[in-house]
């Protein structure tokens, strides 16, 4: 009987550790950009797409929540890298170097969006009008990342040579819109 009882104490323990484990694992789906947080290829987790020619994806997303509080507003925009579908198949510090590049160019696009959503005017607009005013914002931006990102990739992918030129537009870009980040 004895015996019995120790091996569910260790399978109710290996049961709590897995839980916990799923837990913290659920909770760090995404990394939210951050200036001292560089990625790594730990954070490529996902599974790459079948029959890619590809090396890697980040696959990002922007956030917009905002508060209305006696007709006050407040905005938080957020680039954040999506931890479980961004992938990789073959790991170079090279690459790894051009997708912090396209999660660089995301946070731009937050910033930018957080520009443009603190000099908007949303005085004496009803909640659904603000909430699709902001919204509409947020998929311009989306769009407007998107395109960028693709033109980021080509140039610089297919002609490695390109990424230092990208490299100061990125930092300079990012020292512009500094005082819009989160």
């Amino acid at each position: 009987m004895k015996r019995n009882t120790g091996l569910m104490k260790i399978l109710l323990i290996n049961l709590f550790f897995c839980i916990v484990h799923l837990t913290i694992l659920a909770q760090n789906e995404e990394l939210k950009w951050q200036e001292n947080t560089p990625l790594s290829w730990d954070h490529f987790q996902g599974i790459p797409e079948e029959g890619t020619n590809e090396k890697s994806a980040t696959v990002w997303r922007l956030s917009c929540p905002y508060n209305i509080n006696n007709h006050e507003m407040t905005v938080t925009v957020n680039a954040y890298f999506k931890i479980n579908k961004s992938w990789v198949i073959e790991k170079t510090d090279a690459l790894l170097h051009h997708e912090q590049g396209h999660f660089d160019l995301v946070e731009i696009y937050a910033r930018e969006l957080m520009k443009k959503v603190s000099k908007y005017k949303f005085q004496n607009k009803s909640t659904k009008l603000i909430s699709k005013e902001v919204n509409a914002l947020l998929r311009d931006a989306t769009r407007e990342c998107q395109t960028e990102l693709k033109l980021y990739h080509k140039e610089t992918f297919e002609n490695p040579e390109n990424q230092a030129e990208w490299d100061k537009k990125i930092e300079k870009r990012l020292k512009v819109l500094e005082k819009y980040k989160s």
